[in-house]
């Protein structure tokens, strides 16, 4: 029930189970069996939503979801002079994913998540390639869809 697709033009929109918090992954032992089964669940959930996309030459894919993925960061190497126990990153698989899956696509994908904006800042996507980012916050934001232009996808100021 937490996925769902649909196609308006050569655009594919689906929602991905990733919850804030982490991803609801939890550090005591033996107690991550939703976070496991969704890890799972998502990965073909992912591999069906490229497949149909790449299928019937989409121009794009945007991607809902609750949980801010942070697919622009460079990943952090591991380190044996960092103190105390490293944080698990309960969205590291599923972005190393995403990120392996828009290289081999040929569209755009948009990631668009509820993640909290910096005091004073509007909404805006962040591309690197093929890859755009944007978090919305607990704002209504209206995203132009404009086929056939460079800026596939423009978030329309409020004042519009």
């Amino acid at each position: 029930a937490e996925n769902a697709h649909w196609q308006v033009g050569k655009v594919l929109y689906a929602t991905i189970n990733l919850p804030a918090a982490n991803n609801h992954y939890l550090a005591a032992a033996g107690r991550n069996s939703e976070y496991e089964d969704r890890t799972v669940a998502n990965r073909f959930w992912l591999n069906r939503l490229f497949t149909l996309a790449r299928g019937d030459k989409l121009d794009a894919i945007v991607l809902f979801s609750e949980g801010d993925l942070k697919p622009l960061t460079d990943p952090v190497a591991p380190s044996l002079l960092r103190r105390g126990s490293p944080l698990f990153d309960g969205f590291a698989a599923t972005r190393k994913q995403v990120l392996a899956l828009a290289r081999k696509f040929d569209g755009k994908v948009l990631l668009v998540d509820s993640a909290a904006l910096g005091k004073g800042k509007q909404p805006e996507i962040e591309w690197r390639g093929n890859l755009g980012h944007l978090s919305v916050d607990d704002q209504a934001v209206e995203v132009e869809v404009k086929p056939g232009s460079k800026a596939l996808f423009v978030v329309k100021d409020a004042a519009d």
